[in-house]
């Protein structure tokens, strides 16, 4: 054991080399989880909207559509879900989204689609993470608008999306050609202009089942885009930096020791 603590009744009964410091790995995901149910909430949901510039005419989007990427990091296609050996795989059913353009009477879409991944950063890996992590397929790259984890194929083998935003677009493009929507103009990725109409809008599971997602499966990902979304609502950036400072403050509430945490060094886990 390279250290240990026991108390009883307020006062230490064991103690071997208690002030050794060491790297929590994925137990700091307790850390996020805590601070992710604290500040976001538990029944707080992360949504992906479609915008446009006006509603459709006679079934037509003159101009493209916006994918606009919420942090949602259960967003994925059933085919990437099925992939995984332990079912059932909770997400955010990416094909209910191209649904319910298609019920809002989008039948062409004359510009394309144009995934918006701005609510976050572009940082995709962090760079603690070993490379090993990322071609073994453990982590994908983060974005505000990571589908499937950011991977671009995921059987027989993980290939990173090497830009997510894009690509989501472009599988996007082909669920709504599968519902019937004729789409001219090749996916891409950019920012959606202010004033936009909204289309449709599809929310994520819950934050509690969100949190509970990534401890059982130690899901890097999931932590850093939940981090990255504490930052954005209440430190005005998407941003790892701004979301750990958020975690610092909800352990300093709960009144946890953060001085030998050094939150601000042990990022992901």
């Amino acid at each position: 054991t390279s250290c240990l603590v026991v108390r009883a009744a307020g006062r230490s009964i064991v103690e071997h080399r208690p002030h050794e410091l060491l790297t929590p790995a994925s137990n700091l995901k307790l850390v996020t989880a805590v601070s992710a149910l604290t500040r976001l909430g538990a029944p707080a949901t992360l949504s992906t909207v479609v915008r446009s510039r006006s509603a459709p005419v006679n079934g037509v989007v003159e101009g493209p559509l916006w994918l606009v990427g919420g942090g949602d990091p259960l967003l994925a296609t059933k085919d990437y879900a099925d992939s995984f050996v332990n079912q059932p795989q909770l997400r955010t059913p990416f094909e209910d989204l191209a649904a319910k353009v298609v019920a809002a009477g989008v039948r062409e879409v004359r510009g394309g689609v144009i995934g918006d991944e701005s609510r976050y950063d572009a940082q995709r890996f962090l760079p603690t993470w070993k490379r090993s992590y990322v071609s073994g397929g453990h982590v994908g790259p983060e974005s505000a608008l990571a589908l499937n984890d950011g991977w671009a194929q995921f059987t027989p083998r993980k290939v990173v999306a090497e830009n997510p935003a894009a690509h989501a677009a472009g599988v996007f493009t082909d669920l709504l050609r599968a519902q019937g929507v004729v789409v001219t103009g090749a996916p891409s990725a950019g920012v959606a202009p202010a004033g936009v109409t909204t289309i449709a809008s599809l929310r994520s599971p819950p934050v509690a089942d969100i949190v509970g997602a990534m401890l059982r499966e130690s899901d890097n990902n999931t932590a850093e885009l939940l981090v990255k979304e504490m930052g954005r609502r209440f430190a005005r950036a998407g941003t790892t930096a701004a979301g750990l400072g958020v975690v610092e403050q909800s352990l300093a509430a709960a009144k946890l020791p953060i001085a030998t945490t050094f939150v601000t060094r042990m990022i992901g886990g």
